[in-house]
Parts: C-alpha cells; structure tokens; sequence
C-alpha cells in the first residue's frame, strides 16, 4: 500500500534493473558445462548455474549492482557483520556481502542443485573460514518438508505447492533461532 510517488520510483527501479539484466546478459557467455550445469563468465566474475535458466544470473546480479538489499549507509552488510543468508541460492549477495565487508556469511540454502553450485562458487571464502554453508530451509520449526522446483536454475524453489511443480526432494528445515544458536 504504496503512494503514487512510490509505486512510480519502484517501477522506475524495475525498468533500470531489467535494462542492467540485458546488458549484463549480454556481455556474460557459458565457458563451462558440466553434468546439469552451466559456468558462466560475467562481468562480476563466474558463477556455476543449475543449466534450467539462461537468465537467472543476469537478473540477480542486476539486484546486486542496484543493491537490493541496501549498503551500510541504509541498513545493508557494514564492514565486519555476520551475516546469514536465507535463500542464499548460488551465492550472488554472499559475494555481495563479502565485499561490503562482512566479516562472516553464513549461507543457508535447502535447494540440492543451488547448493552444488553455490560450493562451487564461492570454494575459496568456504575454505578460508568466511563463508559457513547450512545445508537446510528456514521453517518455524524443525522438520523436513517436500521443496518444489519452479523451473528457473533453483531460484524460488520452494516448500510451497505450486500447480505443477515437480518434487525435488524431501529437505530438512530449521528456525533462524536454532541457526544462531549453533
């Protein structure tokens, strides 16, 4: 429930963010092909992507260079946060974080085929301690549900029934309190 002003600056935002997608699209190529994946090169560096989507990566990496999810100046990662990704699918905002400064990132992702690429990805910050991956989905309690595959390189699967969505698999979840916790 938006005024006016609003609705006209975030469809403003939506048409830059879809012309930055092209363009980024556009200067990105497959290098790599390995089994269900795709390695592709990009302006902001390489990404492994589950191969059902040849857009995906431009889009989110478009989120990325308009900072989505804000910078240190309006509540976004400062240097040296921990930050828990939920959702953090083949890592774009982990890689996000890492450079605005966070000290930690801890990568929660339930999806099998995200979660492939997303070890891939960012390997080097994994091994070095930076980057802590957390193999489940975010419920409101501990339990194990069916995720759904909605046809688009794993972004936005999810534990919710869609008409027609294929079953991926039986995942288990947890609650942000256990996360921190651990």
């Amino acid at each position: 429930y938006c005024g006016l002003w609003q609705g006209v600056r975030d469809g403003h935002l939506k048409l830059e963010r879809a012309q930055l997608a092209r363009q980024i699209q556009a200067q990105s190529r497959v290098v790599k092909t390995e089994g269900n994946f795709k390695l592709w090169s990009t302006p902001k560096g390489e990404y492994w992507v589950p191969d059902t989507s040849d857009s995906i990566l431009s889009i989110l990496l478009a989120q990325q260079q308009t900072r989505i999810y804000g910078d240190a100046e309006t509540g976004g990662v400062k240097s040296g946060d921990i930050v828990l990704d939920g959702g953090a699918h083949i890592g774009t905002y982990v890689r996000t974080a890492l450079e605005a400064g966070a000290s930690t990132v801890v990568a929660i992702e339930p999806s099998p085929e995200a979660l492939w690429s997303l070890r891939r990805n960012v390997a080097e910050e994994i091994a070095a301690g930076r980057v802590i991956v957390y193999e489940k989905g975010i419920w409101d309690e501990e339990k194990t549900l069916l995720l759904y595959d909605n046809g688009n390189g794993a972004a936005g699967d999810s534990f919710v029934e869609r008409p027609g969505a294929r079953k991926i698999a039986a995942i288990p979840v947890t609650t942000i309190d256990h996360i921190v916790k651990e």
